[in-house]
């Protein structure tokens, strides 16, 4: 069966059956509803070795298996999906090196379901999950009512012992501000060529020319 999942089956799974001395006695293969099954065999130890699963699959542990007398022994092995992980690094558009905290993400799987809700606290990162392709959207600013919501949802593929980074980057909402530079005796007559700095709280400067 599937590790995170017994109710879902794993078919065409291989197994050896070896015994005490090291010899391999049986072979067995699963069928449609992952069960694989040897009859007359003599009482005793064995170890139950897998050795093939699928590809999306790791190989399970050795299970020690024990033999009684005119009993049917039941021995459940699970098998954990490969896994890595997905980082979002969150970002003002203009100036990348501005991240992003409290930000909302949603983890879709290939069958649209949502298996994770992510939240940045500069980034964020998902817990271990199975390998393939990933939907990745942005669902909540938080507290960041400045920015813009992003709404391209990207696809990422998660790869085995992997982090895969991804960079979702936040528009801020924009204004304009108009200065109006005037001879101070005579608020109609006009002064060009004065530069002007506007700063804002981070300290990011905007330059603007008089005409």
């Amino acid at each position: 069966v599937d590790k995170d999942d017994n109710d879902l089956t794993l078919g065409a799974v291989e197994f050896d059956l070896i015994d005490s001395s090291g010899k391999v006695v049986k072979h067995l293969v699963t069928d449609v509803n992952g069960i694989a099954e040897v009859k007359n065999i003599n009482t005793g130890n064995y170890t139950l070795r897998e050795t093939l699963t699928k590809k999306e699959y790791n190989l399970a542990i050795d299970q020690n298996v024990v033999i009684n007398w005119n009993e049917t022994m039941e021995y459940k092995v699970e098998n954990e999906k490969k896994k890595g992980q997905i980082r979002i690094i969150k970002v003002d558009a203009d100036y990348n090196e501005v991240k992003l905290e409290g930000v909302e993400f949603q983890i879709i799987d290939k069958n649209n379901n949502i298996i994770e809700t992510i939240k940045t606290n500069s980034e964020a990162v998902t817990s271990r999950i199975p390998i393939g392709n990933y939907k990745i959207k942005e669902v909540s600013l938080g507290t960041n009512e400045e920015y813009v919501l992003n709404d391209e949802v990207k696809t990422v593929t998660v790869e085995e012992d992997k982090i895969k980074t991804i960079q979702f980057e936040n528009e801020h909402k924009k204004g304009n501000l108009k200065i109006y530079k005037v001879d101070l005796d005579n608020n109609k007559l006009p002064v060009s060529d004065v530069e002007f700095e506007i700063i804002d709280k981070d300290g990011y400067k905007y330059t603007a020319t008089s005409d």
